[in-house]
């Protein structure tokens, strides 16, 4: 990292400070109101359809309630609408216990006929296949009945549903759907088991449930309505409003009386606006020297790196010499220092273990067999070793000590980015620099975002920095292999791996049919065995290689407008990474961050 370079940069920031707080001076106003960034569509476009384009953006998090809000870090449930949960001897039944004296923002009573409405609009868009039926006893239970046992990620991606479907408003599309879904349960429900009839009746039904989101997506009421702790008030280009609702089931423990969102401002505003105390909540990704900087300039503001259970690293095209090479794979990962990476991309940032297994590492303990690890090949950073092996496949070095292949074609990476990702663009530079070290040449181009990702999914690329682990949301490694392995898979699609690989063992299995049974596991130990697998091929096939984990940085300012934010070892902050905003929410509705009232 250059810090000379910052310097005026830093020195802008300042001077934009300055201007924020001077533009804010004047008759303070006597209600507490809690100040973030966010994105939303501007009016006229805006509306409030949450399933559509328009109607969606970061003021979801306040105004629409989940079930659960699920801790990652202790694999609890925190009860929102739902209380409490239980699920029958065989799994195949989940039955959700409502909270009572809720309403919805237009004063209508919460029942389970909304999470029912909710949860058929889903089917429609797709989810819930295994899904047979819905049933509501009565307005504060709701059981959802399953064709197979309800996998472990089935129900947290049930938990974290906000509920947004009233059935008041979406009642119409919600009966439609249940046709639909009481219409497809004689067809079989694994695609091997399908007939020629079976696989038209399929089509059908797809074709059913498209046209019905078209009729949702054509649905704009004016305003959203939920039933979450604050109330949509105004919108404009700049602002986005939300008042405290005070009928909401936790208005007493509430002491800010606002929300207020700030327009996707850049980071350079967002660092101005923090300096100067204007916003009390935001996730700017920000160099080493600036955060110090901000830290220091406003004593209030308190730092948090919350986990955001993802990764970066590269992408490699395992079908285009050299990268097809396997062992050329595995000198690659031998030769690169990942810390060097981190320190230069993205700081605060934890650096990768020496291994790249499609396991976030701050769950690797939880997920992956140790006995399985003892036969993973760990990638400890050493140079001589990837020449020795790159050396001993037939690679040689031509007279500027540059390898070239074993059949004397000289070797050239690229290594791509999407323009204007720094952080991907810093990892690129320093992979290209070590890359010189080993005796790679290399060049990066960088591209704009759409044809990036055209050019990975047809695999038209060498190697590419992206996202790798995704484990944001449910803490699951079923997506993250998904993303691996699937069918339609980023990684495995861009990567070009086959279907079929060998395991551990030697022999060879449809990796594809593993991620499938992933969803559908339930048992601790059955996952275990079946992560530590797919951990295993990704970290020997090497699709892909991990660099660092991710965290969030969360600038929160304690004091001004609003106090009382936990440490950063609090487990709530894990929650980041369903939503950050969803974290500001539940602490400000639980009481637990207070207005600091003028």
């Amino acid at each position: 990292m250059n810090r000379t370079r910052s310097f005026p940069l830093l020195r802008l920031i300042i001077i934009l400070a300055l201007s924020v707080a001077v533009s804010g001076c004047g008759q303070p106003s006597q209600k507490v109101i809690f100040r973030c960034d966010g994105g939303w569509y501007m009016p006229p476009a805006f509306h409030g359809n949450p399933y559509v384009a328009g109607g969606d953006g970061t003021h979801m998090h306040f105004i629409w309630n989940r079930l659960f809000l699920f801790i990652p870090a202790t694999d609890e449930y925190i009860p929102r609408l739902g209380l409490s949960h239980s699920f029958s001897d065989d799994r195949t039944e989940l039955t959700i216990k409502l909270r009572e004296g809720v309403v919805w923002h237009d004063g209508t009573p919460f029942t389970a006929r909304d999470v029912k409405a909710t949860f058929l609009v889903k089917y429609a868009s797709g989810w819930g296949e295994a899904m047979r039926i819905i049933e509501v006893p009565d307005d504060h239970t709701v059981v959802l009945k399953w064709r197979y046992p309800f996998g472990s990620i089935d129900e947290k991606i049930i938990f974290n549903e906000r509920i947004m479907a009233p059935e008041h408003l979406y009642g119409t599309f919600a009966r439609k759907a249940e046709k639909i879904l009481v219409a497809s349960l004689s067809m079989p429900l694994f695609s091997h088991d399908l007939t020629e009839a079976d696989i038209k009746r399929r089509e059908e039904v797809n074709l059913k449930k498209a046209g019905l989101m078209q009729e949702i997506y054509r649905f704009r009421p004016q305003t959203p309505t939920g039933t979450g702790p604050f109330k949509f008030s105004f919108v404009s280009a700049s602002d986005l409003g939300m008042e405290k609702f005070a009928d909401n089931w936790e208005a007493e423990n509430i002491s800010v009386d606002e929300v207020r969102m700030l327009k996707g401002a850049g980071n350079d505003m967002l660092w101005a606006f923090l300096i100067s105390g204007e916003i009390d909540g935001s996730h700017p990704t920000t160099t080493q020297d600036v955060t110090e900087q901000i830290l220091k300039l406003n004593p209030k503001i308190k730092l948090i790196l919350a986990p955001e259970y993802g990764d970066i690293g590269f992408i490699i095209n395992t079908t285009k010499p050299p990268m097809s090479d396997i062992v050329f794979r595995q000198a690659l990962a031998h030769a690169v220092n990942k810390d060097k990476v981190r320190m230069i991309s993205y700081y605060y940032s934890n650096t990768g273990e020496p291994y790249s297994t499609g396991v976030i590492d701050s769950l690797s303990k939880k997920y992956l067999d140790p006995a399985v690890m003892e036969r993973m090949t760990a990638y400890e950073f050493n140079v001589l070793k990837a020449r020795l092996m790159l050396e001993e496949a037939g690679y040689k070095k031509d007279e500027d000590g540059y390898y070239a292949m074993p059949d004397g074609t000289p070797i050239k990476v690229e290594i791509a980015s999407v323009a204007g990702f720094s952080d991907w663009v810093l990892a690129c530079e320093s992979l290209s620099n070590q890359l010189g070290i080993l005796g790679v040449r290399s060049q990066i181009r960088t591209f704009e975002a759409s044809l990036y990702h055209s050019m990975l999914t047809a695999s038209k690329f060498d190697i590419a920095a992206n996202f790798g682990c995704d484990y944001r949301g449910y803490a699951h490694p079923a997506p993250s292999f998904d993303r691996f392995f699937g069918k339609s898979g980023y990684i495995k699609i861009a990567s070009g791996l086959p279907d079929r690989l060998k395991n551990s063992q030697g022999t060879e299995i449809d990796v594809t049919r593993e991620v499938r049974k992933l969803y559908r596991l339930n048992d601790a130990g059955e996952i275990k065995k079946t992560v530590s697998e797919l951990a295993w091929i990704a970290n020997e096939y090497l699709p892909y290689l991990s660099m660092y984990e991710k965290n969030l940085m969360v600038f929160v300012t304690d004091g001004s407008r609003v106090r009382g934010w936990p440490d950063e070892s609090d487990p709530i902050w894990s929650a980041s990474s369903t939503g950050l905003e969803s974290v500001f929410c539940y602490l400000i509705a639980s009481g637990r961050v207070k207005g600091a009232r003028p």
